[in-house]
């Protein structure tokens, strides 16, 4: 069995959508589809609906986490409640916090990992496609996330927004990641992100997922190949020990060629193998997320 701990998918959502069950169904994941992963850790991210008011996107949030209480899904809140079948909880889009006391609503849910960002510029700061610093109200977020103990994702924050988010992190004792971005020097999509910043949460021991969307893997036709481009330029810069998965499953309409859904990743499983070796191939699906994990969830 391969071990996979995987940092993005926005199944739970999907399933809330889709009206349909965690054990099969037609998405990229179920545990059908994961039958050949073990221990299988996936962290299932609430996407804040950009077309919804933050109002409206909070209230559909309500509506997952309702929905989703009633499947067979382990919510891991703590590192030690990790089994062989374990979700994080997490929200991608910090907009749902109308006011501070909303992150202790959704730490009481069980979220431990917020994207402060999507597009655009939000209450909280600046996402990647524009040049936005944290908001006041941001730094407030960010400062009660390292308090709670509720890992911080830039995934789709700007470089400003990110390197100020880091600060506070290393100020007041809390986590930082990097979800689901790949290499800026491989392909200059904005959501990607820079070797600096890469570096950066390299030399803090943090970790960055290789998001499996097409569009931030190449410009055209992508293959699995593509994906070794942007893990062999992490571990250029010294990142075999922070490079991870943060797959986007069922977040993305195009994945690459040969996979379709969760029980593909076998194939890039051997493809990493074959190219960086065993031990390369088994950090990258499992213990440098669990590793992260266990000490940001402890």
């Amino acid at each position: 069995m391969i071990p996979l701990f995987d940092l993005h998918c926005d199944t739970l959502l999907s399933l809330y959508k889709s009206n349909s069950n965690i054990k099969s169904n037609n998405l990229h994941i179920s545990y059908e589809k994961a039958t050949n992963f073990s221990p299988y850790i996936q962290v299932g991210a609430i996407w804040s609906d950009n077309s919804l008011s933050d109002e409206e996107a909070y209230l559909q949030y309500l509506n997952v986490i309702n929905y989703i209480s009633r499947q067979d899904i382990h919510f891991a809140k703590r590192a030690s409640h990790l089994r062989e079948k374990s979700f994080i909880l997490a929200v991608e889009d910090a907009r749902i916090c109308t006011d501070i006391d909303t992150i202790d609503v959704l730490y009481s849910h069980g979220v431990r990992m917020l994207g402060l960002n999507w597009s655009g510029i939000n209450s909280i700061g600046g996402a990647w496609d524009t040049s936005a610093h944290l908001t006041d109200f941001g730094i407030e977020i960010v400062k009660k996330c390292c308090k709670l103990g509720i890992i911080v994702d830039i995934s789709h924050s700007n470089e400003a927004t990110s390197n100020e988010a880091i600060d506070l992190c290393q100020a007041y004792g809390g986590y930082v990641l990097a979800s689901h971005s790949n290499a800026y020097g491989v392909l200059n999509h904005r959501r990607n992100i820079s070797d600096e910043l890469f570096s950066r949460l390299r030399s803090i021991n943090s970790i960055v997922g290789i998001s499996l969307a097409s569009f931030h893997l190449g410009n055209s036709y992508v293959e699995i190949d593509q994906i070794l481009k942007h893990i062999e330029h992490f571990l250029k810069l010294g990142g075999k020990s922070n490079i991870c998965l943060g797959c986007d499953f069922d977040g993305v309409d195009t994945l690459p060629q040969g996979i379709r859904s969760v029980s593909d990743l076998s194939k890039l499983f051997e493809k990493i193998k074959l190219t960086f070796g065993d031990v390369i191939a088994k950090k990258i699906f499992f213990d440098n997320a669990y590793k992260f994990i266990c000490r940001a969830l402890n």
